[in-house]
């Protein structure tokens, strides 16, 4: 489900709304992805992680799998004026920073999801 929803959300002719969904994917994982952990099982006393180990690995996969037209899109600058500026910093450039900290961070994520 998860992945569908990503497909979704990120049509490979790219665009603006692409790219700031994107960001915010990104922005997210890279907050939260030290703490992942997997998903609870029934009976298990814990809270439920934020992000769990599992939908980590689905989001990655689905980074990893973007189209090179979208890799190679900059993206937006926060300043918030409207006026369309670059951060001069590639997609693909921070979702490869944000792969390689989380498989650091997880190495199990080598082994169970052979396609990162």
């Amino acid at each position: 489900q998860l992945q569908k929803y990503l497909k979704d959300r990120t049509p490979s002719n790219g665009g603006g709304a692409t790219a700031l969904f994107l960001v915010g994917l990104i922005a997210y994982l890279g907050k939260g992805y030290q703490a992942a952990r997997p998903r609870l099982r029934a009976g298990q006393p814990m809270q439920p992680p934020l992000i769990s180990l599992e939908n980590l690995s689905e989001s990655l996969q689905f980074l990893r799998t973007l189209d090179d037209a979208i890799l190679k899109q900059d993206i937006p600058s926060p300043s918030g004026s409207g006026g369309g500026e670059s951060s001069g910093i590639k997609i693909g450039d921070s979702s490869k920073a944000l792969i390689d900290a989380c498989l650091n961070a997880h190495p199990s994520l080598k082994s169970s999801s052979p396609n990162l």
